[in-house]
């Protein structure tokens, strides 16, 4: 482990990419583990209904692995992650949002469902748009002798950053609220943005 962390600190692109590929996988454990009582707490619907948010989601990342090929060539794949981000950013943003206007134009109930739902749609395919440009800088970058010992080292830094999630997500969002919590995602997800690069040049220069 510490021989792959110096390889992926000699490489400002793979340590970067490895960064997104991890963040991107935590974050999607957050929304799986949250989904359930947001349902419930916020939209005041069964728990059944929760296949209806998460399916589309589920439908987005699907067709973003289908188009993410022929949008990274018309993009590169930079422009295609920051978009990325940026949708990422603004959908969870808007989950939120559109739940309180709902409540307050008082507007039909099954059409805040509707809402959600396209807004994990469009989620899926950001999150594509960030994972699968960043899995595909780490398979160009490292070369094949070093490819497990550094998939390796993804698999254990997920694991890491996963268990402060695993631990803490309900409690945060019990405490603070999900909308608060959801804006805070989005402000992490902003913040990741600009800071990954910085951190990947800085560890690269120490």
């Amino acid at each position: 482990m510490s021989e792959a962390r110096v390889y992926v600190r000699g490489d400002p692109q793979l340590l970067l990419a490895l960064l997104r590929v991890s963040f991107v996988s935590v974050l999607l454990l957050v929304i799986g583990e949250l989904a359930g009582p947001f349902v419930v707490t916020v939209l005041h619907l069964p728990v059944q209904d929760m296949p209806l948010i998460l399916a589309p989601a589920g439908l987005g990342l699907v067709l973003g692995g289908l188009v993410m090929p022929s949008l990274m060539q018309r993009l590169g794949k930079s422009r295609t992650i920051a978009l990325g981000s940026l949708c990422t950013a603004a959908g969870l943003v808007l989950i939120p949002l559109g739940r309180f206007l709902w409540s307050r134009l008082a507007l039909p109930a099954p059409g805040v469902l509707f809402y959600v739902g396209s807004v994990t749609f469009v989620l899926g395919i950001a999150l594509d748009m960030v994972n699968i440009p960043a899995q595909t800088v780490m398979q160009q970058q490292t070369p094949e002798e070093e490819r497990g010992r550094v998939f390796s080292f993804l698999s254990m830094q997920f694991k890491a950053g996963s268990l402060p999630v695993l631990l803490f997500a309900g409690v945060i969002a019990d405490t603070l609220g999900f909308h608060t919590g959801r804006s805070l995602l989005a402000a992490t997800m902003l913040g990741f943005t600009w800071l990954a690069p910085r951190h990947s040049h800085r560890s690269v220069a120490s």
